[in-house]
């Protein structure tokens, strides 16, 4: 096993959309460019507005509702314990949407780019600094290349 991921809907209506088609080869080319092995999983929670408030009222000190939100459980890369996942991501599909433009290819490329963003920060990578800020862009900007979204 390489990886496995779980996706929760809270919609039905947001299992059909690309992007779920496309994270094993986002998974795939971040590991290529990274060079690291990962055997683990991950859970990818596809939230509606309330949800996505909710967290970040009681993890965050502002009411604003987040496009995409990653939260890391585990430092470990390779932890294959289903109980034990290396972290979660929240991603709010209707925020997302409208800061897209409501265009489906927007929509496509800016969901791949949060998505991959919030798999870095699983993976450990910050931009709490400028330094931090510059590698994990430069690795994104590498990665996104890589899929061929820029």
């Amino acid at each position: 096993m390489k990886w496995n991921f779980t996706i929760n809907y809270e919609k039905n209506e947001y299992k059909n959309f690309l992007l779920w088609k496309k994270i094993d080869l986002i998974l795939e080319k971040t590991i290529s460019v990274l060079g690291i092995m990962f055997k683990g999983h991950f859970i990818l929670n596809v939230v509606e507005q309330k949800t996505m408030q909710k967290i970040n009222e009681n993890y965050y000190p502002f009411k604003k509702i987040s496009n995409i939100l990653a939260f890391v459980l585990s430092k470990e890369c390779f932890n294959t314990d289903f109980n034990n996942p290396l972290g979660e991501i929240y991603f709010c599909f209707p925020v997302i949407w409208k800061e897209s433009g409501f265009c489906q290819k927007k929509f496509l490329q800016n969901s791949i780019n949060l998505f991959l963003h919030s798999f870095l920060h699983l993976l450990g990578y910050d931009h709490k600094n400028k330094k931090e800020d510059e590698l994990m862009n430069g690795l994104k900007r590498k990665i996104l290349k890589e899929i061929k979204i820029i």
